[in-house]
């Protein structure tokens, strides 16, 4: 496969200049301005969407609105993730236990009573 190795703005290259010449700089590069709104200074705020102040009542209307879209777990993973829960503490619960018992054993065969 054979490469073509010319330069493309070959200052030599009278004709390639002539063509680049009667086309606009913005289709040559392929590229095109955005369109500008029409907006007044006074529609435009210069502190970003983000950190604008909301008052509480925006605050409240904006915390439903999110809340509506949470995927809710059904009643039958409520009671799974219930089971999971109870089961992982009890295990911790049991395991701290057996680690207090014998660390403290232990204590006391080496320092003694």
């Amino acid at each position: 496969m054979a490469e073509d190795m010319t330069d493309p703005i070959d200052p030599d290259d009278v004709e390639a200049a002539e063509q680049r010449a009667s086309v606009p700089a913005e289709e040559q590069r392929g590229l095109r301005r955005p369109a500008r709104r029409a907006t007044s200074s006074s529609q435009r705020s210069d502190v970003p969407a983000y950190e604008q102040k909301a008052g509480p009542v925006s605050f409240v209307n904006q915390s439903v609105d999110e809340l509506k879209k949470v995927a809710w777990p059904t009643k039958e993973e409520m009671g799974g993730y219930f089971v999971a829960v109870l089961v992982f503490v009890v295990f911790i619960m049991l395991l701290v236990s057996l680690l207090d018992t014998g660390l403290g054993w232990v204590v006391l065969k080496v320092f003694g009573s």
